[in-house]
């Protein structure tokens, strides 16, 4: 009898766990076909584009068009990329990953190295993985010994390990033990994409849209091109850049300026050789009038000056940017204007803007791809009921509009507390600055301390204001303490962990002296897929 009563507990058990994690609502909603999109066009290529259209064919069996004009190439730089794309990639469209390495040979990113904050030859690492700045300062005085990422960071390495075992030379790969992210060469990372797309099943057409037909509801009715011929879907994904063709120029959604947070509205690139030597991290430099990136790439190094037009002139930004790297070619410099700012909606009638067309800020901390992704998660996720309920798209707005002003005056504090020059552009910053949206953090740290290291009902109260899983509390303090902003009680902590971290600090640095050099990495690992 007591071995029967034990089994039933076992199944409610078991009914417990169905109880608490049911299946979505729609999925049991026997939907007429007029009440779903039935056919998707996406108006642009590129990488809004191309995830877009895996992400449908992957989710929807639906058809799913790309209109691109091929003679309008891409930008071509290099392109920094945030933990969420390895997670997207493989976990969520469950792409083949030894075919994306061998296709488009991306190296590590580990995190970003700022030369930033405080004056002189001062920078910090910003690394990826779970990290502890605060022991590091109090007890190594070195807040860049804060994680075993930042240690790899320092010396340029991947996170291969390479050790002998009786007399065999053996691998080890860190990657499912630490956060990481990809520098891409954009070129062949679009190449990819659109091979994956093809092989999805996403129909492409080489057309110029120069315009859109709508109908009395004000959706739009049918796409135009050079010619005058009508294309015609059901659902239209604005992935057209800048331009924003159908969100902006044909629905007309107001657009909303970061300007006053986020000065720089240009960029000059330009490519630097390497000389096989590869770094596992995206630099940002302070430069006169704003910073310059640095993405390596398996043979040579994308640079690239991000500066305010209201600060400085074109060729003054060329100038410094030549002055500053030695070996780049002025031939291989190119202009970018951008704008930094959304538009009030990201779900408009029939039409939802991916990528640069609903938002951009700057590419300061790689949000760009990481905010595409984050955008056709919304999508995907919520498509099947998008067409006939308002006050959903209406949700949709408002959770895509606060997470790119999240993303706004997070970026926002990197500027305002930079005090690694005294120029006009950057004085001009620290004084005007607005960082408004986030002084809630700002105060609760400066008065209580690190936001990361709360007691939990703390913590949980601050979780609401949070709309970004990789920017979080724990991005705040890293930000805030690296550049020299200290909580007022700093000089009140003796923390009792020294030991504790001196033997976790010996670990780290044991193993950072197994892992070999990035330019090493991609044979060995193409060699041995487990490595991957």
């Amino acid at each position: 009898m007591q071995n029967d009563y034990l089994q039933l507990v076992e199944q409610f058990k078991a009914t417990k766990e169905v109880l608490m994690n049911p299946q979505p609502y729609y999925m049991d909603l026997a939907l007429p076909q007029d009440d779903f999109y039935n056919s998707v066009c996406i108006v642009g290529g590129g990488l809004a584009g191309y995830l877009s259209a895996i992400a449908f064919r992957k989710f929807f069996n639906i058809p799913v068009t790309v209109i691109e004009p091929s003679h309008i190439p891409p930008i071509g730089v290099g392109e920094a990329t945030t933990p969420l794309m390895a997670d997207y990639l493989f976990g969520v469209l469950e792409l083949d990953k030894q075919e994306f390495f061998r296709m488009v040979e991306p190296t590590w990113k580990l995190g970003i190295k700022f030369f930033w904050g405080k004056p002189g030859d001062y920078y910090f690492n910003y690394p990826f993985d779970t990290k502890d700045i605060l022991s590091a300062y109090l007890h190594s005085g070195d807040v860049n010994e804060c994680s075993l990422n930042s240690l790899l960071m320092r010396q340029d390495a991947s996170f291969i390990a390479r050790y002998e075992e009786d007399g065999t030379e053996k691998y080890h790969s860190l990657s499912k033990n630490l956060k990481y992210a990809y520098h891409l060469d954009n070129r062949k990372f679009i190449d990819y994409l659109k091979f994956a797309a093809a092989r999805a099943g996403v129909i492409f057409l080489d057309e110029e849209i120069k315009d859109a037909v709508l109908n009395e509801e004000g959706e739009v009715a049918a796409l135009i091109n050079v010619n005058g011929d009508k294309f015609v879907y059901d659902l239209y994904v604005d992935c057209s850049g800048f331009k924003s063709m159908l969100l902006e120029k044909k629905m007309n959604v107001p657009y909303v300026s970061f300007q006053d947070s986020l000065f720089n509205d240009r960029a000059v690139t330009g490519i630097l050789p390497n000389n096989g030597h590869i770094k596992c991290y995206t630099t940002a430099e302070t430069m006169d009038n704003g910073w310059c990136w640095n993405i390596p790439l398996r043979h040579e190094d994308h640079r690239g000056y991000v500066y305010s037009s209201a600060h400085c002139t074109e060729e003054q930004a060329i100038e410094e940017m030549l002055r500053k790297n030695p070996g780049m070619s002025a031939s291989s410099i190119k202009h970018v204007r951008f704008r930094s700012g959304r538009h009030e909606r990201f779900v408009e009638g029939n039409v939802v803007a991916i990528g640069n067309a609903y938002s951009f800020v700057e590419p300061l901390e790689s949000t760009g791809v990481h905010m595409i992704i984050d955008q056709i998660i919304l999508l995907m996720n919520h498509f099947v009921l998008l067409k006939k309920n308002p006050a959903l798209r209406n949700l949709l707005n408002d959770t895509m509009k606060e997470h790119w002003e999240y993303i706004r005056w997070f970026l926002s504090i990197h500027f305002k507390y930079n005090k690694k020059f005294d120029t006009p552009y950057w004085k001009d910053c620290r004084a005007n600055g607005n960082t408004s949206g986030f002084e809630k953090f700002l105060s609760l740290y400066k008065e209580i301390g690190l936001l990361s290291r709360q007691d939990t009902t703390t913590r949980n109260m601050i979780q609401p204001w949070l709309k970004d899983t990789i920017f979080d509390v724990y991005g705040i303090d890293h930000i805030l303490f690296c550049q020299g902003v200290l909580p007022g009680n700093i000089q009140q902590l003796s923390p009792e962990n020294k030991a504790d971290w001196n033997a976790m600090l010996h670990v780290w640095k044991n193993i950072a002296a197994k892992t070999i050099p990035l330019r090493e990495d991609l044979d060995i690992m193409l060699k041995h897929p487990q490595l991957l």
